[in-house]
This record gives structure tokens, C-alpha cells and sequence, in this order.
């Protein structure tokens, strides 16, 4: 087979890998942080037919919530269905598609953008989050985008795209400024001339000024409305924005680390690490091979800066800016390297092997996981809805039932079926209480539900996700 054939070959498999994923979760639930920010957010918009812009108290993450708003409409347009939310999702990952295309033909040449591509689409977290109806699907597309027209020098569309990236989410900004710094290094002439060089910046500045004023409009709608930024004391994931101290910060760079390193993707920082220490000077001399350096630098030591000050910010889905960075430089550095083409394939075969085993790790119950970034959640929904049919079965209320994040809350948050019953958060109230591996509690709860204190009556499992529904002991 010819090279240009084994691209279009690589590029087929990457394209339907993503599509057949898609197709095959169109009806699944919401799940994880999208029962929020896709499920509850739509709803309101969707039931107040778009009367109101600013969220409830309750629901409200701090960030402009177009994402929702954009969620209510496809429902107002097509109808309020998991199909239709999932499906609203595929113009996002179309876009994707094409601009990892544009990027990677920037960087390679045609014999080796087809394997480039699929080794990007293949992050793990790339694809737990596109069979979800997820925002940061939209954050991506527009990540890649912006970084697109920094390189082809498009202004007045790197300007727009901005705007979309602060529409997204809070992190869009951070991932705006990023994008600044490598945009001020690749486009703005610095000289000796200290006036010509600060009017350069200022003029290249301009290009963010109309999402930064976007974002400084809302934030003082929404501070005068209701008296906070970001979060509040009262907020559900409050306890996420507390502050930590030095030891939390130092904990915070291990927990950085090993989320860069997670589901797989240890292979391509590895390579990145190691072939960029080796070959840095042969890649410097490349303007290419700068720019990726460059970029990679600033993402992964700016970007999680206002993260790593605060107790829960760090989950993989945040991150994927710089693993997908990281996967992009890996494979420049490799491609570009001195190393035998029998061991450039090899180092493939390994990337692409440990990459999917990604999908397999699941961690003992008192380890925490990012179960929203990777495929290993998929068996939950049939569980989920097996759990609920139980207690349909056996004739209980759902009041006498309580639940963990992310499974608490109204039935039809999730699925979009009508079914106001509510299976409320965990207390230590109820008669019964469902529990399930992605459930990620503490240590000590995981003791006490596993105690004498409950009796065991059920248990649903498939491929390791499982979840158990417990019955209090009467005391």
C-alpha cells in the first residue's frame, strides 16, 4: 500500500472510530458534570422559553451559560430528547475532526498526517467526553480553531473565536490566554525599539478586547444581580474552589502530574519528554518545531495556574488542552526524530496499544476516578436504569431512597423522560441507598456503607462498573 493510501486509511479509521461511538450512545443519559451544565441548564431555558438569561442560585456555575442555552434551543427546534441533545453535539465534533486536520497539516507532511490524526482522536479523554453532551467537546473545537488562526494570521476570525472560547466556560478564558502569549510570539514583531514594541502588542492586544468586554459585561449583570463571581459560599461544588495551602499545593502538582499521565496517555508525555530533551536543539531550528515547543511550555505551566491553588479544580476534562498538545508535539518530536522507522512503528503500535488500555483502568473503590474520561462509564447507564427498575419492582419510593454524585437528583435530568420522581443526595436518612464504584466517595464512606450499619440486598455489575443498593439496618 502506498503512503498516501495509508493515510486516507488512518484518517478512515480515526473518522469512524469517533462516528460509531457517537451512534452507538445517542440515547445514553446524562452523566457527571453534564447533568448540570447540559441537562439542568437546558432546562431552564427550555421551560421559561428563554425569559430569563441568569440561572438559579442552585444551578448556577458563574460561567456565561451559552451552552445551555444553545442545548434548550436544538430541544425547542427538534424536541426534547437524549437523541436530539446527543445529536446537537455533532456539529461540534465534526468541527473538531476538521480542525485537528487543518492543525496537523500545518505540522505534517502527507505521509504521516493520517496516523497523526488518529493518534489525536484516540486521547481517552478526547473520547469519554464526545459520548457525552458535554461542553468541552465545543471548548476543544474552538481551542484548535483559535490556535488555527494564529498560525494562518487571521485576525477578525481568531477575534470571533475568542469570544466563543469565553462563551464556553471560565477555562475558555484561561485558554484564551494562553493563546495570547503564543500568539504574541508568533506574530508580533519585538525589537530594540522599545515604543515600536509595546505599540505592536497593544495593537495585536486588540484582537481579545471583544471577549474580554463580553466577559466584563456579564460579570457585572451578573455581581449586581446577585452579589458573587465564579462561585459562591452556598454553591454545591464550593468545596471545590477552597483554598489549599502549601501541602495542598504540592499535593495539587502530584495530582497535575498523574492526570497528564492517566487512561493511557503516559506514552505520548514520555516521548514528548524524552525525544524533546534529546533533540531540542535540531527542533528549535524549526519554526515548527518551535512553535510546538513554545506552545506546549505555556500550556502546561500557565494554563492550570488558577487550578492548582484550589481543592478540586484539577479533573481530566480540564486538562485536555495539554494532553492534546502533548499528543501533538509527541508526535512532531517522533516524526522529526533520528530513530529507525522500524522503531518509530514501534513506539506507535506502543502509544495506540497503552492509549486504549486507557479505556480498562478502573481504580479500587478508594481511589478516585475521572469516570466521565474514558469509555469505562458505558456500562452504567444500563445499570443505572436496572437500579431504578428495582425499586419499581419492589414497589419502593424513591423517598426512601438516597444516592451519591453524580446519580442524585430528578429522573428526568437524566433522561429526559417526564419522570419528576427524585432520588435524593446521600444523608444517612433513608431507608436505602444505591452506591456504585463511580460514585467516588471517601474513604470513610465507603467503610460505613460497607458496615454493619446496612445490609447488602442487590447488586448489578458489568464489565467492573458496578452498583449495589444497600438497606438500612434498623436500629
Amino acid at each position: 500500500m502506498k503512503p498516501n493510501q495509508f493515510t486516507y486509511l488512518f484518517y478512515a479509521m480515526a473518522i469512524i472510530l469517533i462516528l460509531f461511538l457517537f451512534i452507538v450512545t445517542l440515547e445514553n443519559a446524562f452523566f457527571w458534570d453534564t447533568v448540570q451544565l447540559g441537562s439542568l441548564h437546558a432546562n431552564f431555558y427550555y421551560e421559561n422559553n428563554f425569559s430569563a438569561f441568569l440561572l438559579p442560585e442552585r444551578i448556577d456555575s458563574g460561567h456565561i451559560p451559552a451552552f445551555g442555552i444553545y442545548i434548550a434551543f436544538a430541544w425547542k427546534v427538534f424536541g426534547r430528547t437524549l437523541f436530539v441533545s446527543h445529536l446537537a453535539m455533532l456539529p461540534f465534533i465534526l468541527g473538531l475532526f476538521w480542525q485537528i486536520h487543518k492543525l496537523v497539516s500545518y505540522f505534517f507532511n502527507d505521509n504521516h498526517k493520517g496516523i497523526v490524526f488518529l493518534l489525536l482522536l484516540i486521547d481517552t479523554v478526547l473520547l469519554g467526553q464526545i459520548t457525552l453532551v458535554s461542553p468541552d467537546v465545543p471548548l476543544l473545537m474552538f481551542f484548535f480553531m483559535a490556535f488555527n488562526f494564529i498560525l494562518t494570521d487571521k485576525k477578525k476570525l481568531l477575534s470571533l473565536t475568542i469570544i466563543f472560547l469565553f462563551l464556553t466556560s471560565m477555562r475558555g478564558m484561561m485558554i484564551s490566554l494562553c493563546l495570547l502569549f503564543i500568539d504574541i510570539w508568533f506574530n508580533v514583531e519585538l525589537t530594540k525599539k522599545y515604543k515600536q514594541s509595546f505599540l505592536n502588542l497593544v495593537k495585536r492586544s486588540f484582537i481579545y478586547l471583544p471577549a474580554l468586554f463580553v466577559f466584563i459585561g456579564f460579570s457585572l449583570w451578573h455581581y449586581t444581580t446577585k452579589g458573587w463571581i465564579g462561585y459562591h459560599d452556598d454553591s454545591p461544588w464550593a468545596a471545590s474552589f477552597k483554598t489549599v495551602g502549601f501541602n495542598g499545593f504540592a499535593k495539587n502538582i502530584g495530582v497535575y502530574i498523574w492526570r497528564l499521565l492517566d487512561f493511557g496517555k503516559i506514552v505520548p508525555v514520555l516521548i514528548a519528554a524524552i525525544l524533546g530533551s534529546i533533540y531540542l536543539k535540531k527542533y528549535w531550528s524549526i519554526l515548527k518545531g518551535r512553535i510546538l515547543v513554545i506552545a506546549l511550555l505555556i500550556f502546561v505551566l500557565l494554563f492550570p495556574i488558577n487550578m492548582m491553588w484550589a481543592a478540586g479544580l484539577l479533573a481530566h476534562r480540564y486538562l485536555l488542552p495539554v494532553t492534546m498538545l502533548f499528543s501533538l508535539s509527541a508526535s512532531y518530536f517522533l516524526m522529526n526524530s533520528s530513530l529507525s522507522l522500524v522503531l518509530k512503528r514501534g513506539i506507535i503500535v506502543v502509544w495506540i496499544t497503552v492509549t486504549v488500555s486507557g479505556h480498562f483502568w478502573i481504580y479500587p473503590d478508594k481511589i478516585a476516578q475521572g469516570w466521565d474520561s474514558s469509555l469505562a462509564h458505558l456500562p452504567y447507564y444500563e445499570l443505572q436504569k436496572k437500579a431504578i427498575q428495582y425499586f419499581d419492582n419492589h414497589q419502593i419510593e424513591l423517598e426512601q431512597v438516597e444516592t451519591f454524585f453524580p446519580s442524585q437528583g430528578a429522573l428526568d435530568s437524566f433522561f429526559l423522560n417526564g419522570d419528576q420522581r427524585i432520588i435524593d443526595g446521600y444523608e444517612g436518612k433513608r431507608k436505602y441507598v444505591i452506591y456504585s464504584n463511580i460514585n467516588n466517595l471517601s474513604d470513610e464512606e465507603v467503610d460505613y456503607i460497607h458496615s454493619s450499619a446496612y445490609t447488602l440486598i442487590e447488586i448489578l455489575e458489568s464489565n467492573r462498573v458496578f452498583v449495589k443498593i444497600f438497606k438500612k439496618v434498623l436500629e
